[in-house]
C-alpha cells in the first residue's frame, strides 16, 4: 500500500466574494444596472402600476413668529398667542400650497405634491437643572428618531389648531402620551406635516424631546413652510 501524506488545508478560506473574477463581474453588473437606471428615470418598471417619481422636494418658507404661551393669552385669543399665531401660519401655508416653485419639474406620469410643515420650537432653554442629563439622552435619542404618534384627521385649520393646542399641553389621547415619553421637566420640539385628505387634512406629528424650557420667558418660534415633491398622477 502507497501511502499519501495528508493535503493540509488553511483555516481561513477565502470567501467567493473575495475573489477577483467575482469582483470584477460585480463591477460590470453595476455598471450596467446604473446606465440603465438613468437611461429609464421616468419608466415605469414591467407590470408597475404607477411611475416612479424623482425623491427630489423643495422647500418654501412662508411664515414665522414669536408666539407666548401663556394661558392668559392663548384663553383671551391675543395676538402674539400660540393659538392664534398657529392658525395664521397654517392658514397662510393653506393658501400658499397650490403653487410649486418653477424649480421643480416631476417627469410624465408624476405631478407636483405640496405638504405643510407646522414647526414650534422653545426660545430659551435651561442649562442648569435636575434633569439636564434625563433631557440630554432624550435629545440624542429623538434627534435620531423622533417620537411619532397616530396620523390624524381633521376638517378644518381650525380643528388643526385646537388639537395642536391640546397635544402641545399634555390634553388628550395623543397630549397624555407625549409626556409620558418626553418625561421630567425635558421640553418637546414639534414638527407636523400636514396633507390635503379627501376635502379635510391629515396630519403627521414628530418630536424631539429636548431640554428644559424657560418658562420664565415662556415663547416659543412658530413657522410655516411648504414641502413641494413628485407623486404618482391619479388614474382616470
Amino acid at each position: 500500500m502507497v501511502y499519501h501524506p495528508p493535503v493540509k488545508t488553511s483555516t481561513t478560506r477565502q470567501r467567493f466574494t473575495d475573489r477577483p473574477i467575482f469582483a470584477l463581474c460585480c463591477a460590470l453588473s453595476v455598471s450596467s444596472f446604473v446606465g440603465l437606471s438613468s437611461s429609464r428615470a421616468e419608466a415605469a418598471p414591467p407590470g408597475a402600476d404607477s411611475p416612479i417619481c424623482p425623491s427630489v422636494s423643495s422647500e418654501v418658507i412662508i411664515g414665522k413668529a414669536v408666539a407666548t404661551a401663556s394661558s392668559w393669552a392663548n384663553l383671551r385669543s391675543h395676538d402674539n398667542s400660540i393659538k392664534v399665531l398657529a392658525k395664521k401660519l397654517i392658514s397662510d401655508a393653506d393658501a400658499h400650497k397650490k403653487t410649486p416653485p418653477a424649480e421643480l419639474t416631476c417627469p410624465k406620469g408624476c405631478r407636483p405634491s405640496a405638504a405643510i410643515l407646522f414647526r414650534s420650537v422653545p426660545n430659551k432653554l435651561l442649562t442648569d437643572y435636575g434633569d439636564r442629563e434625563l433631557c440630554s439622552q432624550f435629545l440624542a435619542q429623538t434627534e435620531r428618531t423622533p417620537f411619532t404618534f397616530p396620523t390624524r384627521t381633521f376638517t378644518s385649520v381650525d380643528e388643526i389648531q385646537g388639537w395642536f393646542s391640546d397635544f402641545s399641553q399634555g390634553s388628550g389621547e395623543d397630549g397624555r402620551e407625549l409626556y409620558k415619553r418626553c418625561s421630567g421637566s425635558c421640553s418637546p420640539i414639534y414638527s407636523n406635516t400636514i396633507k390635503t385628505s379627501g376635502g379635510g387634512y391629515s396630519l403627521v406629528p414628530e418630536v424631539v424631546c429636548g431640554h428644559a424650557r424657560d418658562k420664565d420667558d415662556n415663547t416659543f418660534t412658530l413657522s410655516s413652510a411648504i414641502r413641494f415633491s413628485c407623486e404618482p398622477e391619479p388614474k382616470d
